[in-house]
């Protein structure tokens, strides 16, 4: 355990755990239920919002909504858990009660990035708001809405870390709904007030996520506040966990974007409702990773990582399997049923698309933050590389097959992905612990091994 370095200089108040409670056995189908029930049911939240949004905006204005949400979790998974998990590195089986230096390094790094965010927004909205399917005019407002989604986002996201550190996962769970309801509410909302612009529906997630962050955890806004000097060693780390976290986020995320490139807003809200049904399964993947990401490096320290591993790729790859064969009868006629008339054709790409989400949902619980905490830079490479070809692909696919051909192209690659990532996992799990290194400033870990200093973790 480190102590919180300066705090009584910037006259910060610990967060401290109820005494003895991260000294008891914990069971990971118990953390399991705390994590997944909740964020399972925000999960279902989601797809209702997406659904509601789709139904009384129409394929083009929800194609634009669909966009800017888009970038708002481009900024949470980029700036957001991948800067999150350089903190749970330094994770073991003691108790972790006080707010670590890195923790408040890592709060105001990711205010930085907010800021530049919202400047960005501001200068560059009438340039990009064509390409999120709005006026010039109304790009602006738009694109600021989605920088302040961020911003709110990453602050809750930094909530919730520290209530994974504290093996709070109950609450962790209720902040994931307080957010993912607060957001439902006020879209409803506005939804019913009849402000159908969707700028007023994307600022809806800055005002629940900074409301979740702040009952999660009052500390955060604190925390934020403190004056903790940049460490050198930390901004190295955080920089190629930003590259990695970044370039592949944007990979398994820019289909939609080139689509709209090439072809109508209509295509990209016709192709964003069909991934509404890869998303559920994904999600159920993503759930699992908040419960066990705290669990990896303990394991890996004890030699038992591999098997643990084989447990969960093998339940998640069962999951799989059986969701595929249950979808091909009932997918079609269900977004049918649940999208209007004006979606036609959604449930053919829905079930093209499904094998990107299944993919998601066997590598999610582990092995992707296996490879992320012991060789990210195995990422870099695959999703550099698979950037390159991909994008020109997109492109082509999209010109000759329309949407279809786009959503061909990301299940065959997300598939070929996910093989990839369970045998890179698998070997990695079973090497010997190496040398931990660690930041004279922070006191805490931040690599596991020299070749592999950057994480992150799907949320």
């Amino acid at each position: 355990m480190v102590a919180a370095d300066g705090a009584a200089g910037s006259g910060e108040v610990e967060e401290r755990s109820r005494p003895g409670c991260d000294r008891r056995p914990r069971s990971v189908r118990g953390d399991l239920v705390r994590v997944a029930l909740p964020k399972a049911a925000a999960g279902a939240l989601l797809v209702g919002v997406n659904v509601a949004v789709a139904r009384v905006l129409g394929p083009a204005s929800y194609g634009t909504f669909a966009l800017a949400l888009t970038c708002v979790l481009l900024v949470d998974a980029i700036a957001g858990p991948s800067l999150d998990l350089l903190a749970l590195r330094g994770a073991t089986p003691d108790a972790m009660p006080a707010v670590l230096p890195i923790e408040r390094m890592l709060l105001r790094l990711k205010l930085i990035v907010a800021s530049v965010g919202v400047a960005a927004a501001i200068v560059l909205g009438t340039q990009i708001g064509p390409w999120l399917g709005v006026a010039s005019g109304d790009g602006r407002l738009l694109l600021l809405a989605t920088a302040c989604s961020g911003a709110a986002l990453l602050l809750l996201r930094s909530a919730q870390v520290r209530l994974q550190l504290d093996h709070r996962l109950a609450r962790y769970g209720v902040s994931e709904l307080l957010y993912a309801g607060g957001r439902a509410m006020l879209i409803a909302i506005a939804l019913a007030a009849g402000l159908h612009a969707p700028v007023w529906l994307v600022a809806t997630g800055a005002l629940s996520a900074a409301l979740a962050a702040t009952i999660a955890w009052p500390a955060v806004w604190r925390t934020a506040a403190a004056r903790t000097p940049l460490d050198p060693a930390v901004l190295k780390t955080a920089s190629l966990t930003a590259l990695t976290c970044g370039v592949g986020t944007i990979a398994a995320r820019v289909d939609p974007f080139v689509l709209g490139a090439v072809a109508s807003a209509e295509d990209v809200g016709l192709y964003s409702a069909a991934l509404i049904a890869a998303t559920i399964v994904e999600l159920a993947g993503a759930y699992a990773a908040p419960a066990l990401a705290p669990r990896l490096m303990p394991l890996w320290h004890r030699r038992a990582l591999a098997p643990f591993l084989v447990r969960v790729q093998t339940m998640a790859a069962l999951a799989a399997i059986a969701m595929l064969a249950a979808a091909w009868a009932i997918l079609p006629a269900a977004v049918g049923f649940v999208l209007p008339a004006a979606y036609a054709g959604s449930g053919h790409l829905a079930l093209v698309l499904l094998p990107a989400g299944l993919a998601g949902l066997v590598i999610f619980p582990a092995a992707l933050n296996v490879i992320l905490m012991r060789a990210p830079h195995l990422f870099l490479w695959i999703d550099g590389v698979s950037l390159a070809v991909l994008i020109p692909v997109w492109a082509w696919a999209a010109r000759e097959h329309g949407a279809l051909g786009v959503a061909w192209v990301t299940s065959t690659w997300r598939v070929a992905k996910a093989v990839i990532v369970s045998v890179a996992a698998m070997r990695l799990a079973r090497l010997s612990p190496a040398p931990v290194l660690s930041s004279a400033f922070t006191g805490a870990p931040l690599a596991a091994s020299v070749t592999a200093p950057s994480v992150t973790v799907p949320r």
